[in-house]
């Protein structure tokens, strides 16, 4: 695919389904994120809306803990250029493993207050998980990717039997035809929690079909070492009921930084 753009293109740094991301520079020197949609997916009018859809979605809200887009544009297909923010949760735990409790807890306080900022521009992210989540050298973490975002006053872009998300951060109410809330964002960030905590999502080892029934039926069962008051506050966001998880980013942070703490006072 040609490629037009005032970047100068440099290595592969990630790849989903859809868009390949590449290290670039600007003309005044500056290191960004390159994200440009695949070649065949820019021929298809749905992911090429969702795809500038996301510069939209990541335009509308602006806040310390979320990634903003700098800069869009069109070669044979859509591009678009983020700020090198770092290295992707995802990256961060197959390398290290899990998350020191401490690190869960400031996890926990930065996405939150992003799905909060989210959440009040009525906006839905719908594929929260550890790829679109960078973690800075400080140790800060952002997310990225609105590619599925929804607001409440957009076009729904959906085929008919769509289920948006990636199915180990998927909500029993998503699985089950029910549309995108608030509080499905909660559960995929209970769910990203959690693996950032043991170092696997809930009902990791399954198929996808045995995933999707688990979010619908089954409790994760806690990591023997952790301690109790952590396995309660990453078990509330993956209530079955939307209802029954905590409300928002804010309340859910404000859970695991109490867990995190009384196990430290109590060791």
């Amino acid at each position: 695919m040609a490629f037009d753009a005032p970047y100068v293109r440099g290595d592969l740094i990630g790849e989903g389904a859809t868009s390949r991301v590449f290290e670039a520079t600007s003309a005044d020197g500056r290191r960004v994120a390159l994200k440009i949609l695949n070649e065949q997916h820019a021929a298809d009018p749905v992911s090429r809306a969702r795809f500038l859809r996301e510069a939209r979605a990541a335009r509308a809200v602006r806040h310390p803990r979320l990634v903003p887009v700098l800069a869009t544009g069109e070669g044979d297909g859509p591009w678009l250029a983020m700020p090198h923010a770092g290295t992707s949760l995802a990256a961060a735990i197959a390398r290290d493993g899990a998350l020191a409790p401490a690190a869960v807890a400031r996890l926990a306080e930065d996405l939150g207050a992003a799905v909060d900022a989210l959440h009040a521009a009525n906006v839905m992210h719908r594929d929260l998980k550890p790829s679109n989540v960078l973690i800075d050298e400080h140790g800060a973490a952002r997310v990225s990717d609105f590619g599925l975002a929804r607001a409440t006053d957009w076009t729904v872009l959906t085929r008919e039997g769509e289920v948006f998300g990636t199915p180990h951060y998927t909500a029993p109410e998503l699985i089950e035809g029910a549309p995108a809330s608030d509080a499905s964002d909660i559960y995929a960030l209970g769910c990203l929690l959690w693996e950032a905590a043991s170092g696997s999502p809930p009902f990791a080892g399954r198929s996808v079909l045995e995933i999707g029934v688990a979010h619908l039926a089954d409790t994760p069962e806690p990591p023997s070492d952790w301690p109790s008051d952590l396995a309660f506050a990453l078990t509330a966001p993956l209530a079955k009921h939307p209802e029954e998880r905590p409300a928002t980013g804010h309340a859910l942070a404000a859970l695991v930084r109490i867990a995190v703490v009384s196990s430290a006072r109590r060791a």
